[in-house]
């Protein structure tokens, strides 16, 4: 790609071969001007932006990237950057300023730092995999956990759980997700629950946990309806159980707490911490 500079108008920009291959270099340097511009990657292969040092982004508005493998980006240094759009099958890393927005799609990806969000204004993330009862799926969703993000979060995730046949009882766990910071805050965390053969197939909905960190106002954690254990008649699938909520205001004798309201749909065992 080399240098491209754009006009007044809106320009797009693409950083991709015919064949799907990632052109974005350390020695690129992309201005769109005026107007509201987009950067369009494709890859078929796993995308790290990251190792483009160098490479200058600015004045472009939108960044569109899909790749059919794991993600990594870290915008944080692109001027004028409005929103981040990650498309990715594995894991995501997502870095952005704090007037980046952020949407994020995650398919199958990979137990621990499944999706790892880091900056940006408003967060978007969906997240969809796919599981063996009595194995789990092992992921780790993290928001914030070194960089917050400064609006609004929503979080989704789905994982379609399957038992093996005639293996007796197996149960197992989600996904869990971790929101640190953010203003509203809405979570959501559900499974698609496959035939079961046991009473004894369960599958406990992953942890949540929301540290408000003097920012978040408000809180919504929605977690899969809860069903009774497989029996045969009434019941054929497997069993669904809620998770821990955990939501910890600033927590600080110092300043006061900012979570004014909280509202909870299917959950475990959960508690609310603050002043």
């Amino acid at each position: 790609m080399d240098a491209a500079t754009g006009g007044a108008g809106n320009d797009v920009f693409t950083g991709n071969t015919a064949l799907g291959a990632l052109t974005l270099t350390a020695l690129d340097n992309i201005d769109g001007g005026a107007g509201e511009d987009i950067l369009n990657i494709a890859v078929a292969a796993p995308a790290n932006l990251t190792t483009a040092v160098g490479a200058s982004i600015k004045n472009v508005e939108t960044l569109n990237l899909t790749s059919t493998g794991a993600v990594t980006i870290d915008a944080s240094g692109y001027t004028g950057m409005e929103t981040v759009s990650s498309s990715s099958v594995g894991n995501s890393t997502i870095t952005a300023a704090a007037t980046t927005d952020t949407v994020i799609a995650v398919g199958s990806p990979t137990g621990a730092g499944a999706a790892a969000i880091n900056g940006g204004k408003n967060v978007t993330l969906t997240v969809t995999d796919a599981a063996v009862a009595g194995a789990g799926s092992a992921n780790t969703v993290a928001i914030g956990a070194s960089a917050r993000p400064a609006g609004t979060v929503v979080v989704s995730q789905t994982e379609v759980i399957t038992d093996a046949a005639a293996a007796g009882a197996s149960a197992s766990a989600t996904g869990t997700i971790t929101v640190n910071g953010g203003t509203s805050v809405n979570v959501s965390s559900f499974a698609t629950l496959g035939a079961a053969e046991n009473a004894g197939d369960i599958v406990t909905i992953g942890a949540i946990a929301v540290n408000g960190r003097g920012t978040a106002t408000d809180v919504t954690v929605t977690q899969q309806t809860q069903t009774i254990a497989f029996n045969g008649t009434t019941q054929t699938s497997i069993k669904a159980t809620a998770g821990a909520v955990t939501i910890t205001d600033l927590n600080t004798a110092l300043k006061a707490d900012t979570i004014k309201s909280v509202a909870l749909t299917s959950f475990g065992n959960s508690t609310h911490t603050g002043n």
